[in-house]
């Protein structure tokens, strides 16, 4: 019975239970659903002494879906300013809502929510139907029948593992389409090749470290870059520093994602071919500030990378050569990259890229002449010292 007294309850038993002896009996743990939610800020800070009310109301933000804004959220206000004369939370950030691949909001009552963990472990197809079975689609329903073809459509060899890292991924990045996130696989699958990807990079950039390096106590090093492809790395690194930072200020985190996957997937992998084109060429006196800059730009974007990949971030991270006086024992703890000013070189990628483009043309050319591997080619005039040739070599190989 559900009264706003005890004799009003007495009162429905005795209309639904005529001439039959009853007894009443007060719950003690119910609650009006919405109400309950409605002073969530207020309850679980132990309003109104507790001490940890007094230190952290109203808290910073509230990260919610967007269909909970007349159901929960104003409610949360309304009683929050009634009974504290403050709101709850400064500011609220609304997520997308996730749908499958027919727009349909992902819902219990339909069958269509693929649960996270089927996508960071994997799952088969025959498991997915399963768990159908165990929801709230009735048995042999045409609901369940569509789910069933749905799933075979989307998943006909089910859902490969993908880990947390590029479930995490794929999601922010698609924030940026509309207040509706489509649930694809294929992204998923896209961005734990991208997880592989940055695995295989940074294990790569790890082989180019002499063996014994060490870095200096600055993430950055302490000498200035000398080659224009060291400039156009490290101004590079600023510049994505500056986008992602920017983004996460903004609450554009698709924006983050796609900077930080920029810098991956196009600048570093360009970089890493000019610095093992550098090696050969290197004397004792110029390696130093190569090394430092490779180490201080995979040091960097793993930093960055991290609020976004937990995971295998970390664990590339303890892969790298620690300063002998760096004492962060984790990347959840490390500093984000800053920007450096005395690594801001606006002309670098221009002259970098112009460069790059040089010897692409020049080893095509070669290869349409079937010139040898690791020929020289030899320019009409000494080249610049800082574009990174030697004398009036370009050290391009012909392979």
């Amino acid at each position: 019975m559900v009264a706003r007294s005890e004799e009003e309850a007495r009162k429905q038993g005795e209309l639904a239970f005529p001439d039959k002896p009853f007894r009443l009996t007060r719950d003690e743990a119910v609650l009006d659903t919405w109400f309950a939610a409605a002073i969530w800020p207020l309850s679980t800070l132990k309003w109104p002494e507790g001490e940890d009310f007094r230190e952290f109301y109203p808290t910073t933000m509230l990260n919610t879906g967007s269909d909970t804004l007349l159901s929960w959220v104003t409610r949360m206000v309304a009683v929050s300013l009634k009974l504290t004369g403050e709101a709850p939370f400064r500011e609220v950030l609304f997520h997308p809502l996730a749908s499958d691949l027919e727009g349909r909001k992902m819902s219990k009552s339909l069958g269509n929510v693929i649960d996270p963990v089927d996508f960071i472990a994997g799952s088969a197809l025959e498991a997915l139907n399963q768990k159908l079975l165990k929801g709230n689609l009735a048995p042999n329903s045409e609901e369940l029948d569509r789910t069933k073809r749905f799933q075979a459509t989307c998943f006909p060899e089910g859902i490969p593992e993908c880990g947390t890292d590029a479930l995490r991924f794929a999601l922010v990045n698609s924030t940026s389409v509309s207040q509706t996130i489509l649930l694809d696989a294929k992204d998923v699958i896209r961005y734990r090749e991208f997880c592989d990807g940055l695995y295989e990079t940074v294990h790569g950039a790890l082989t180019m470290l002499p063996r014994d390096y060490k870095p200096t106590s600055s993430a950055y090093g302490q000498r200035m870059a000398r080659r224009i492809g060291d400039r156009y790395i490290l101004h590079r690194l600023n510049t994505a520093s500056r986008e992602v930072e920017g983004a996460m200020e903004e609450k554009k985190f698709w924006k983050a994602t796609q900077g930080i996957r920029n810098l991956w997937c196009h600048h570093i992998p360009t970089y890493l071919k000019y610095y093992q084109s550098c090696e050969e060429e290197d004397t004792n006196s110029e390696s130093l500030p190569t090394i430092e800059t490779l180490y201080a730009v995979i040091d960097g974007a793993l930093r960055m990378t991290h609020p976004f990949m937990l995971f295998i971030t970390e664990e590339l991270w303890q892969k790298l050569p620690k300063s002998p006086h760096g004492d962060t024992p984790s990347i959840m703890v490390a500093e984000f990259p800053g920007q450096s000013p005395e690594y801001e070189y606006p002309y670098a990628e221009e002259e970098f890229n112009l460069m790059m483009k040089c010897a692409k043309e020049i080893q095509s050319l070669c290869q349409g002449m079937v010139i040898r591997e690791n020929a020289k080619v030899r320019s009409p005039r000494p080249f610049p010292q800082d574009v990174g040739c030697e004398k009036d070599s370009l050290g391009i190989k012909c392979d």
